[in-house]
């Protein structure tokens, strides 16, 4: 079977390359007949140029002898962003007019020679971009795709200096205990996956509880909250975020907005009775709330609990959206699981009516209906 598939990797080979042949020349005979050059190949200079396979001194020794900044793009050959950067992103014309004063280093992390380089700089994800001063300092960094004009946007900022990783490490070194401080730098260190010492400045920003905001402590919380959960720490995160939306449930100045943030943040964590907890203390400060009025009627559901305060929730939902077609399938979910399935029937149809192009609706009415015949009576529904 191997010299099966090895003939037909020849093959598909050969195939591709005569198709190659035949679509270069056939788009050279269109442009000919059009009276224009073909597009001609890439060359070097329409792409940033990288240098490789060089050592980390090489590279600070040409930046400190042309006063140059540095860019380092750690890549492999296995990551599809990377690949999507160089297609995408490094041949943008922009981008190396942009780059053209700086020494552009592109760090393959497979090869041996580059494993302590990816320590020093604390590589976790791929891509990562790290833009340093002359020196090889890092100033600041991103991971993942961006476009180029996110891109350009970014140098703009690393080049200005004021809002970059470097600028906030310096700010807090000069006043360690300033709570908007060790609020930015944590927050820094958890965007780019280093949760040991963004939690380290964390729970400092929490012994200064006496100088601090509350809303900028709830955010501290918050930031714990959500390292605790991709830690495997769920429970702890639960915890962080209830403790949260408490301190935050007197609904001062952005303290709603912050609740929000809660509720993402649970739902995140898989929390749904914290999400019915926190949606119950917005609904309190705002009985006007759409969002919140239809988010507890959605968790009680998925809770299956509260179902009449939840119905009288949703109904009122649904009145002052004007029958919005989302929050009128939230109702009819309330009564389908009371057991109200002809009271379902009659509202899921009016969110048809509002969206009949929407097929989650149409399973819906199949679903009460079918249920509707099984059980007329509405025995099976949660009584509360």
């Amino acid at each position: 079977m191997q010299w099966v598939k090895a003939g037909n990797r020849a093959l598909n080979t050969a195939v591709g390359r005569v198709f190659l042949t035949l679509l270069f020349l056939a788009n050279g005979a269109a442009f000919a007949l059009e009276g224009q050059d073909p597009p001609r190949e890439r060359t070097p200079a329409d792409r940033v140029p990288w240098l490789r396979d060089l050592d980390w001194q090489t590279i600070l020794e040409r930046a400190e002898s042309g006063n140059s900044p540095i860019l380092i793009d750690f890549t492999a050959s296995w990551c599809a962003p990377c690949k999507l950067l160089d297609a995408m992103v490094f041949n943008d014309r922009k981008v190396i007019s942009a780059l053209g004063g700086a020494v552009t280093f592109q760090v393959d992390i497979d090869q041996p020679r580059y494993r302590d380089l990816k320590e020093r700089f604390d590589v976790q994800r791929l891509p990562t971009l790290v833009w340093c001063d002359n020196t090889g300092r890092e100033v600041d960094r991103f991971t993942g795709y961006r476009s180029a004009g996110d891109f350009l946007v970014t140098l703009e900022t690393w080049r200005e200096g004021s809002d970059t990783f470097l600028a906030a490490a310096t700010r807090l070194g000069s006043h360690p205990d300033n709570p908007d401080f060790l609020l930015d730098l944590a927050e820094r260190f958890r965007r780019r996956g280093a949760d040991q010492r963004a939690e380290t400045l964390y729970r400092r920003l929490g012994n200064l509880v006496d100088r601090t905001d509350y809303l900028t402590l709830a955010r501290g919380l918050l930031g714990l909250a959500d390292i605790a959960g991709r830690t495997g720490r769920k429970n702890l995160g639960r915890d962080l975020a209830l403790r949260t939306a408490r301190l935050l449930g007197d609904g001062a100045t952005g303290g709603t907005e912050g609740l929000r943030q809660v509720v993402e943040c649970q739902a995140a964590l898989g929390d749904t009775a914290g999400m019915m907890e926190t949606w119950r203390t917005l609904m309190h400060l705002d009985d006007h709330d759409v969002e919140a009025l239809n988010g507890f009627a959605r968790a009680a559901v998925q809770q299956k609990t509260e179902l009449d305060e939840a119905a009288r929730v949703a109904l009122r939902a649904a009145v002052l959206s004007d029958l919005d077609p989302l929050m009128v399938e939230t109702l009819a979910e309330c009564y389908f699981w009371q057991g109200k399935y002809r009271r379902a029937i009659r509202w899921i149809r009016k969110s048809i009516e509002k969206a009949p192009d929407e097929v989650q609706f149409r399973s819906q009415l199949t679903r009460f209906e079918k249920s509707l015949a099984e059980d007329p009576y509405g025995y099976r529904g949660i009584k509360h």
